[in-house]
């Protein structure tokens, strides 16, 4: 029972239920004496009016608790106990009888249950009945019980009129000050609903933008441990709101204690997810106001992921530098590739012309191969400068990397040996550019042969990796220091003497035309270094994998 009726109800049960059994109780012990027969009429009256209250009071609370109409139930409540105070009344002296006053609670109850209208229907039943059964017994029509002398009923016409008229005035007093308590309560309870209703508003639409905002929004404590996070929160974090709750605020920013004075701050940390992974995130953070100033307040946080503006900060960097890449590239292109050429030439010519002589021969050999790393060179840096949309068929990647197997292993010199691993014995189709895989895998194999050294071994797998296929090239150099991974895919950053650092450049700029990403880290055991790279699987392409011939994975180098 939440509603004003069903409380109101309630508590007249409550009351009812008590008056009857105290007031009518202590009337059954004071007739006792008085009466010729102990257990005559009266006290058996009294006690049946007891009875009466309290099994109506259970009745009616159980018709309540059913879900039956409530002010029909408090309408036969009032009838109830008007009739059960004029049996008392009649049985305990008529007009001189003290029970009369229990009217006034009937047209009290009626009027804080039911409400104002109520009231005077009570004041006018109460006041007809009691004059009913004064007059009545005082003419001789209504009888008193057996076991009581008419004496006690007997009134002088002045103490008659006196009785019913103070009683009236009474009833009349107690019925109007009931309908004004009542319409006061009345006002006072719409006010109170109303302000109810505008504080469940303002709770709700709180709450909706809460939920709504894209940010992650959590609140702490005093102690620092988090009593709340929205959505968001739980989205940016890979958890639930219950497991956030409860925990300190630095298991999810580490930094937060170091860098932060905590209160009205703007400033960017890494964060962490409850599964151990780590995100750069942009954050606010602000105390929040206490309901009295003298008290202490949590702090409010809110945070975004700033993964993908860094993503793209670093893509208009990269933008930039392969925009002034590709000026310089198409410059030495024209400027150097055709000396090589006259070079080339002429050493040719002059190798044909010089005959007998091995040390010239030597010399001669020595100049062409400069050249064509030179040449290799110029054509390395057109093809990073070069921005080439991927054209993606679906190919069998396992033949691919079988392939570069085999031209890695005569072709790249050293006595290294590559070989293929894990995931490379069976078809393991892919939709992709297979020309630019091809040279993907070609320049990791490449890198991994010159660090490993002669004699080495270099390994490649391929698999799948949740949504990606994975290609994963393993050497076995000296590997590559951790302060040096996030700087390997720069354009000219190089750590051999001989190299020109665009090799990893294009490779990363390749794997990023495909949407994929790649991995360094030492090889799983052992020395040397792994790098992995990821291609996002499609689920669809413009034309459907079945009706695409599946090519046999040779792209062009």
């Amino acid at each position: 029972m939440t509603n004003p009726l069903g409380r109101a109800l309630a508590i007249w049960l409550v009351v009812r239920t008590a008056l009857a059994t105290v007031v009518l109780g202590l009337a059954t012990t004071i007739f006792i004496p008085t009466v010729e027969a102990p257990f005559g009429a009266t006290p058996l009256y009294l006690l049946g009016i007891v009875a009466l209250a309290i099994t109506s009071s259970f009745v009616v609370a159980s018709a309540v608790v059913r879900g039956a109409a409530q002010k029909r139930l408090a309408t036969v409540l009032l009838v109830l106990d008007i009739a059960e105070v004029t049996m008392a009344v009649a049985v305990t002296g008529g007009a001189a009888s003290v029970l009369s006053v229990l009217y006034g609670a009937v047209i009290l109850a009626s009027a804080t249950t039911i409400g104002s209208r109520a009231s005077f229907i009570a004041g006018g039943l109460s006041l007809a009945s009691y004059s009913v059964i004064s007059l009545g017994m005082a003419w001789g029509v209504i009888l008193p019980p057996a076991d009581q002398l008419p004496t006690q009923y007997a009134l002088s016409p002045q103490d008659l009129v006196f009785s019913v008229m103070s009683n009236a005035t009474a009833m009349m007093i107690v019925t109007l000050l009931s309908s004004a308590l009542a319409t006061q309560l009345s006002r006072a309870g719409g006010a109170l609903a109303e302000s109810e209703q505008d504080r469940l508003r303002l709770s709700a639409l709180y709450a909706d933008i809460v939920r709504s905002i894209g940010s992650g929004i959590l609140t702490t404590d005093v102690g620092g441990k988090v009593t709340s996070a929205n959505p968001a929160a739980e989205e940016l974090l890979r958890t639930t709101s219950a497991a956030v709750v409860g925990r300190p605020l630095e298991e999810f920013f580490p930094d937060l204690g170091s860098t932060s004075t905590g209160v009205d701050e703007r400033a960017e940390m890494r964060a962490v997810r409850t599964n151990g992974s780590e995100f750069p995130a942009g954050f606010s953070i602000a105390r929040l106001a206490p309901p009295n100033a003298s008290e202490r307040a949590g702090q409010l946080i809110a945070f975004q992921d700033l993964t993908e503006i860094r993503r793209l900060e670093t893509a208009a960097r990269e933008s930039e530098r392969l925009a002034i890449l590709g000026r310089v590239a198409a410059t030495l292109a024209h400027e150097i590739r055709n000396p090589l050429s006259s070079i080339s030439g002429c050493v040719e010519l002059v190798r044909e012309g010089v005959a007998g002589s091995e040390e010239n021969a030597q010399l001669l050999s020595l100049i062409v191969r400069e050249v064509e790393r030179l040449d290799e060179l110029v054509e390395a840096m057109l093809d990073v400068a070069r921005r080439r949309e991927p054209r993606f068929q679906p190919f069998d990647v396992a033949a691919l990397a079988r392939d570069v197997c085999v031209m890695a292993s005569a072709g790249l010199g050293l006595d290294a040996k590559v070989v293929a691993r894990e995931g490379t014995d069976r078809p393991l189709v892919l939709v992709a550019d297979a020309s630019m895989i091809h040279q993907i895998l070609w320049n990791l194999v490449k890198n991994a042969v010159q660090s490993s050294g002669d004699h080495a071994t270099v390994e490649i797998a391929i698999g799948r990796e949740e949504t990606s296929t994975f290609l994963e090239v393993r050497d076995r150099g000296p590997g590559i220091p951790e302060a040096d991974r996030a700087k390997i895919f720069d354009a000219f950053h190089t750590g051999r003497t001989r190299g020109v650092g665009l090799g990893l450049a294009l490779v990363r700029q390749l794997v990023l035309a495909h949407g994929g990403e790649i991995r360094v880290g030492p090889r799983d055991a052992g020395t040397g270094a792994a790098f992995r790279v990821l291609i996002p699987s499609i689920a669809e392409t413009p034309t459907s994998r079945d009706s695409l011939p599946i090519d046999s994975g040779r792209g062009g180098a």
